[in-house]
């Protein structure tokens, strides 16, 4: 799979999340350390309670961030391999998929998906990258291209017909 901006800008976000509650703790224990030998200890609680507060809210949103980032898709000559963030890895042959999902152009939330034999839904979390618009219209982005290349050619090579939704927007 070719890096994308968003696993940059994840860690970034994260790092961010960190900085913010690291900053907290160390204006707490400044207020605690100048206000407490004064006798403001009232001052030394509610601000230092305040801020600290705010301190797990920012290391959730810093898990997260790292969460979202640990998917990943490998792919094989017969299929795929997809990871979640907390789950187990998702092994996915070509001859159990039934139809491959990408996401819309017209969508705010992008998702991809995959409809297994089983008519199970999978979603890949790796993959829900819209399609970028260029000048000659809508483009799938290039992860997603190179899932839906490999699934096709497994497809001609073993004598089955593709199955792609929202093929109009495959180019």
């Amino acid at each position: 799979m070719s890096s994308t901006g968003a696993g940059t800008r994840l860690l970034l976000g994260a790092i961010g999340a960190l900085a913010v509650a690291g900053i907290h703790v160390l204006i707490t224990v400044g207020l605690v350390v100048h206000d407490v030998p004064r006798g403001e200890y009232e001052r030394a609680f509610v601000v230092g309670f305040a801020l600290l507060g705010t301190f797990p809210l920012c290391l959730a949103v810093a898990a997260l961030l790292l969460l979202r980032r640990s998917c990943w898709v490998v792919l094989h000559e017969h299929g795929m391999v997809a990871a979640t963030a907390l789950g187990a890895p998702l092994v996915l042959p070509w001859w159990d998929v039934l139809e491959l999902l990408p996401p819309p152009a017209d969508t705010k939330y992008p998702s991809f998906e995959v409809r297994t034999r089983a008519d199970r839904r999978l979603v890949i979390p790796r993959l829900r990258r819209p399609p970028r618009l260029t000048v000659r219209g809508y483009r799938t982005h290039p992860d997603v291209a190179l899932v839906l290349d490999h699934y096709v050619h497994w497809c001609h090579r073993h004598g089955q017909m593709p199955r792609i939704g929202n093929s109009r927007q495959w180019t």
